[in-house]
């Protein structure tokens, strides 16, 4: 049986500007020009506290059990942009359309901490409530000095989208007898350039403490990363927290082989 908190902050940003041009030089001819260009940012901190009781139990009915502390973090940049060129002529029996088109994407998420966990062993785990269980604070709980790094997954991706595309219509009024028609063809080529690419890695405190790393228990410990206490989440004491800037920064050696392509690198903010 588990018991789960998460208290998630959001910070989201999305911008977005377009410009459409037309111009009729003479009669029967039009140009047009549209063009489209967004921006998205995202960022998520989210910490959880979560319990795990060693048997199934009753309300108010202690068990002995672990709690689990952790942390995911990740930001994510969405870049988006398009152009359509085109036009049209209208003559007495032929008529003429064609349009030339580019549009490119991206999507970069640097480095997020897609999970991470830190965890104790504790004894007297009970929760009050039935509808909504709420865990009875226990003191080794709000003890960061009990908690241990266990494990963390990074994860580093982007990805690249590029589509060309060119289009010529042509038409011509045709008369059957006494039925009107037109004739219509045309010819159309695209191109498309896809790329991904992903590096993910996942330490633990078993692979740490092995060599090459030799980490001891001192450097495992979570007052490396503690932040300040989180305030009671849905009426549930939650405790210390981890700082994000603080457990990136202690593990960026490990992650540091995970390096994208160069033509695979974040687009510009």
């Amino acid at each position: 049986a588990t018991h789960n908190a998460r208290p998630l902050v959001l910070a989201r940003d999305r911008r977005g500007a377009a410009l459409n041009l037309d111009w009729r030089p003479v009669k029967g001819t039009s140009l047009y020009l549209r063009t489209f260009s967004s921006r998205f940012d995202d960022q998520e901190t989210r910490q959880s506290l979560k319990y795990s009781f060693a048997t199934p139990v009753a309300t108010g009915v202690a068990s002995d059990g672990s709690a689990s502390r952790g942390l995911k973090h990740r930001l994510e940049h969405n870049r988006s942009a398009s152009m359509v060129l085109g036009g049209e002529r209208h003559g007495d029996e032929w008529h003429v359309s064609g349009q030339w088109s580019v549009s490119r994407a991206s999507e970069d998420k640097p480095m997020g901490l897609s999970s991470s966990s830190f965890k104790a062993s504790v004894k007297g785990l009970s929760f009050t409530g039935d509808l909504q269980p709420i865990a009875t604070p226990v003191a080794a709980v709000m003890d960061a000095s009990q908690f241990a790094f266990d494990k963390a997954k990074f994860q580093d991706s982007s990805a690249r989208d590029r589509v060309q595309q060119a289009r010529v219509d042509l038409a011509r009024d045709r008369a059957l007898g006494d039925i009107d028609g037109q004739l219509k063809f045309g010819l159309q080529a695209s191109r498309r350039d896809k790329r991904n690419a992903q590096e993910t890695y996942a330490p633990s405190a078993k692979a740490l403490a092995k060599a090459p790393y030799l980490w001891s228990k001192a450097q495992l410990a979570y007052s490396a990363v503690q932040g300040p206490a989180v305030a009671p989440f849905m009426d549930q004491a939650f405790g210390p927290s981890i700082l994000p800037a603080a457990f990136l920064q202690r593990y960026a050696e490990l992650s540091a082989h995970c390096t994208l392509p160069p033509d695979m690198e974040p687009a510009e903010a």
